[in-house]
């Protein structure tokens, strides 16, 4: 399940990471001195050997050198292309297909195929790292291991209070390091939204939520207002925004990235002792890889996308690692912003210009100094459905109807001045002819409403009756005198093609006339009826 709803249960809970907030007084990650790596903090990594100790379908156990503690590493937590098989004598091949764009890198640089496969065998390999030389396309990487397998790995090493270790990062081959941290069940959210994590938690501990159900209490959500109810789902749609991202592991690994860091300003809110980060890429380059940026909507987001960033040392150890929140990307010549609606089409229209990204760096992400360099940018891009639902819940305050469904107030009427009244239906009506009875009280309800709920088990007709509203609503249109259309939507391609072809039967059979003086006097079909 991907409802905001359920994420606020599941912050709630604690089943992904974020138990009911903890009164413990937290080690500060920047001293007066700078950033450093303080040794009393909640928690720092380190490189180390992790030991398979074994492989089943779920993932695979594995052991840190010098450590008691072991850590169950599951499939899904590392991004696989698909689920590896498992053999007695052979063990197991992980296998990913990897989208790699370097940042100078050209048009033409393109390697796929055998040209960018790679097969490396760490059964029997010790700690050696092997080598790999990342190429501009589709890279497919296996690796197979076995029992035994000692795999380079750096360690999540939690405060004493907090007990345990794990693998944060696996590495698979030169500079290209897997992260298990934003890509695990129980911590992935809190490692990208840790302040969402901790809106929702705070604000269902208050209102004592029962952990052991999957509805959110109402005290939880209730609103009186567009901009309260905005405000607090606010927080929920970024956890499930980033928990779409990570599942859907479209994103891009850009490689032979610049950044460069600096305090962010005193003037951005919030901000504090902020690290922030910013890199450019040519806009072609974008372009070409189909690799998105934007800034931020004005209201109710802390990211419109997110970062794993990591810098490697030229043996492919792990020097530095850590998360950003995008927030704002700009055409660098022109200091235009790329927002959202738009971005395709400006860098559409862009040749070598290059496009800036900024970003923070996420609190907690990262125990150490990053320093300016060359860096491997993993991205994790928000979905277009995450993104409307943002700007939906921005927009809200100048949507009356949209109010009135979210908080449960009177529906708007239409204005009798410019709305034409809705059309009479009788019983005679020849698009309710083939309707049972049921069916045409749904629709005759339909139209005395702004918004109508028809609900019915499957094969009870719900997508020939509203295919039968639809036909009516075509003929208010018409009736206007203005040119408008009938959106129908669906969730299958099935439903929508068989309200279609029940909608052009009715307009074709007892709105032929009408259809046609519309056809001749503006020269475009019917939007309805497909013409």
């Amino acid at each position: 399940c991907r409802s905001p709803a359920f994420f606020a249960w599941a912050m709630a809970s604690g089943r992904h990471g974020c138990p009911a907030p903890q009164h413990e007084e937290q080690a500060h990650w920047r001293s007066e001195e700078g950033w450093q790596q303080l040794p009393d903090a909640a928690w720092r990594w380190r490189d180390a050997l992790a030991r398979v100790e074994s492989l089943s379908g779920d993932g695979m156990q594995v052991c840190a050198e010098h450590e008691s503690a072991r850590t169950m590493l599951r499939w899904s937590c590392l991004g696989l292309a698909d689920a590896p098989f498992i053999s007695r004598g052979e063990g197991a091949a992980l296998r990913w297909r990897l989208h790699l764009v370097g940042a100078n890198s050209t048009l033409g640089d393109w390697a796929g195929g055998e040209r960018n496969r790679w097969h490396f065998d760490a059964r029997g390999a010790g700690a050696r790292r092997p080598m790999m030389g990342l190429r501009t396309g589709i890279a497919d990487v296996t690796l197979q291991l076995d029992h035994g397998t000692g795999l380079p790995a750096a360690l999540l090493a939690a405060a004493p209070s907090q007990g345990g270790c794990r693998v944060q990062h696996l590495h698979v081959a030169g500079p290209l390091w897997i992260c298990v941290e934003h890509r695990h069940p129980k911590d992935g959210l809190r490692c990208l939204c840790p302040s969402a994590a901790d809106e929702v938690s705070k604000r269902l501990w208050e209102c004592r939520a029962n952990v052991d159900s999957y509805s959110v209490p109402p005290k939880a959500i209730s609103a009186a207002t567009a901009l309260e109810y905005a405000r607090l789902w606010r927080a929920p749609l970024e956890l499930e925004s980033a928990a779409c991202g990570v599942e859907d592991n479209a994103g891009r690994i850009l490689f032979d990235v610049w950044i460069d860091w600096k305090l962010a300003p005193p003037s951005v809110q919030g901000a504090g002792n902020r690290l922030d980060g910013s890199f450019a890429l040519p806009a072609r380059l974008l372009r070409a890889h189909k690799v998105k940026f934007r800034s931020l909507i004005a209201v109710g987001e802390w990211a419109s996308s997110w970062l794993c960033i990591k810098r490697t040392l030229g043996d492919g150890a792990l020097a530095w690692a850590g998360h950003g929140a995008v927030r704002r990307a700009w055409i660098v010549d022109a200091d235009r912003d790329l927002n959202f609606g738009d971005e395709d089409e400006v860098l559409q229209n862009l040749g070598e210009e290059k496009v800036c990204i900024t970003f923070g760096l996420i609190e907690g992400s990262s125990d150490a100094a990053p320093e300016p360099g060359v860096h491997v940018v993993e991205t994790i891009p928000k979905g277009l459905p995450s993104t409307c639902m943002v700007l939906g819940l921005a927009e809200l305050p100048q949507a009356p109807l949209a109010q009135a469904l979210v908080l449960g107030t009177e529906m708007p009427r239409a204005d009798p001045a410019t709305e034409p009244p809705p059309p009479r239906a009788a019983d005679s009506e020849p698009a309710l002819a083939l309707l049972n009875p049921s069916q045409r009280q749904a629709v005759l309800g339909a139209l005395a409403q702004p918004v109508a709920l028809v609900q019915g088990p499957p094969g009870t007709g719900k997508t020939r009756t509203t295919a039968s509203l639809a036909t009516l609503l075509a003929r208010q249109n018409l009736a206007s005198g203005q040119n408008r259309a009938v959106l129908f939507c669906a969730p299958t391609n099935r439903a929508v093609d068989c309200a279609v072809i029940f909608v052009a039967r009715q307009c074709l059979e007892y709105s032929h006339q009408q259809l046609q003086a519309r056809l001749d006097k503006d020269g475009h079909p019917c939007a309805i009826c497909l013409g």
